[in-house]
């Protein structure tokens, strides 16, 4: 494989030559073995009338595209800044061409803003090489400033079905196998049949719960956008006695699919039925039929341990937690490049102030 002869472009989301581009990049997304939805050529349709994002792309003479950027320019509170953001990205073909694709964004976007902040979605061994090579672009680990999480429990799909069934816990399994005998019926969709009912499940648990959905009120927007696109997302819900009673979304991102939202029934009976774990069992088992290589239950959260009812739930299926990249930050003037330092290294004291 060779890495020589790169070509940069950088393409105006909604611009002229916008058209031309879009499938191409679609197109390479869905086989790029590092990527995430926030960075699909569907999802820069959520957000580009409010930030006009750019595409950055890397691709060989030949003209095959092999890494992508959606950028993003924000301008922060502080003296009005611009920093620009390459959410969970960028897309990649595979890891070798990080290296060289963080040099085209730093040269193409130099004179862009202030500063550049990226965090690609790449787990385990492969996230330890990209730290390398990020560290030696310049780029500097801020430690989670973006609030992201930055471990997760992921399932193995290259291994046997039955090899995944063995590694559950056993009151796993039994509410697997309890779900089957009481005909608790799943449902697969692909085309977004159920996704107002999803989301409006989704809303109801986050607020009864009190805690936080990714995407917050857009996430039945981006869902619907990504719905129609490549590589696509999906829905599976569970329904007993004609009802829904619980459901996860999918979304893509390389090789893996992440769990990324879902609810239980919130009605007094349902908290007796088995809801979710059969939903996963049988997501994994159509992950896998797609050929992906990986089952990502969308984050661990380390600092709450164990007995979080969350991490329990998840560690039932995958007892192996991996490291998730961090945020990651390059100055691209360096007027500023010590101040930014300065502020990071602030935050990182205050965190841990405030966490003692």
């Amino acid at each position: 494989m060779s890495i020589d002869n790169l070509e940069t472009v950088m393409v105006e989301t909604g611009g002229p030559d916008w058209s031309k581009w879009a499938e191409r990049l679609a197109a390479f997304q869905a086989k790029a073995e590092i990527g995430h939805y926030r960075q699909y050529v569907a999802y820069s349709a959520v957000v580009a009338n409010a930030e006009r994002p750019v595409f950055i792309i890397t691709r060989l003479s030949s003209g095959e595209v092999v890494a992508s950027s959606l950028v993003r320019r924000l301008q922060t509170r502080v003296y009005g800044l611009i920093r620009l953001s390459v959410d969970r990205g960028p897309c990649l073909l595979n890891i070798d061409y990080l290296a060289p694709h963080l040099e085209a964004l730093k040269r193409v976007l130099r004179n862009s803003g202030a500063w550049l902040r990226l965090n690609p979605y790449t787990c385990g061994e492969c996230a330890s090489r990209a730290d390398i090579v990020l560290r030696r672009s310049g780029f500097t680990r801020t430690r989670g400033g973006a609030g992201e999480y930055n471990t997760t429990a992921s399932i193995d799909l290259s291994r046997a079905g039955g090899e995944q069934w063995d590694d559950f816990r056993p009151s796993v399994r039994r509410q697997i196998r309890r779900a089957e005998k009481l005909d608790i019926e799943v449902l697969h969709d692909e085309e977004g049949a159920f996704a107002e009912l999803f989301f409006s499940q989704c809303h109801s648990a986050a607020r009864e719960k009190g805690y936080g959905l990714p995407g917050g009120v857009d996430a039945l927007n981006v869902f619907r956008a990504l719905i129609t696109a490549r590589p696509n997302p999906v829905l599976f819900v569970s329904r007993y006695e004609g009802r829904i009673v619980a459901g996860i979304a999918l979304m893509p991102a390389g090789n893996r699919m992440i769990y990324e939202w879902g609810f239980s029934g919130t009605q007094p009976g349902d908290r007796h039925l088995p809801l979710s774990h059969r939903l996963h069992w049988e997501a994994m088992r159509w992950a896998r039929g797609k050929g992906y290589a990986y089952y990502d239950l969308g984050g661990f959260w380390a600092n709450r341990g164990e007995q979080d009812p969350i991490n329990r739930f998840k560690l039932g299926f995958s007892p192996e937690i991996r490291s998730v990249l961090d945020e990651y930050y390059y100055p691209l003037s360096p007027v500023f490049g010590r101040l930014i330092e300065m502020a990071i290294r602030f935050r990182r004291r205050t965190s841990s102030t405030a966490g003692t």
